[in-house]
């Protein structure tokens, strides 16, 4: 029986393993985020409506200058005007309040973990099973048409 290298799959797991940790450190954040939605709103707080928490999502994993990287964001324009500072036209002053900076460094080691957590079950799973999901967790699209198409 000739020698067949099952490097190339391999490979694959880890990456899907990497992947699959980065969204669930991702999805740490983004709980906090949306836990309070209170919390999300600015200054007094009077005028929440729940838009920002509702447009948090996940975005990737990609590879960015060669790593491999995901972002937390929102479709909300104004959640980034708060977050790095504007001129307010209501109060007339330079108003700045964040909120994703410091719920991303507070949860920084329960990133890690739940990355380490999801890695390492994705991995134990086997090859086959870890190169077949996508980051979310779901098959893969080229293995579930396969998979569909023999049943």
């Amino acid at each position: 029986m000739p020698y067949r290298s099952n490097l190339a799959l391999a490979v694959r797991a880890y990456e899907g393993a990497c992947d699959y940790g980065l969204v669930m450190g991702a999805r740490v954040v983004q709980r906090e985020l949306v836990r309070d939605p209170g919390r999300a709103g600015y200054t007094s707080g009077a005028f929440v409506t729940g838009n920002v928490a509702a447009s948090i999502r996940l975005v990737g994993p990609y590879t960015e200058d060669g790593d491999r990287t995901i972002a937390v964001t929102s479709d909300e324009d104004y959640a980034w005007w708060w977050e790095t500072g504007h001129h307010n036209t209501f109060t007339g002053r330079f108003e700045r309040e964040e909120r994703w900076g410091p719920t991303h460094a507070r949860t920084a080691q329960q990133q890690l973990r739940a990355m380490q957590r999801a890695a390492r079950a994705r991995l134990r799973a086997g090859p086959f099973v870890a190169a077949a999901m996508d980051a979310h967790g779901a098959p893969a699209a080229a293995e579930s048409a396969a998979g569909e198409a023999a049943d």
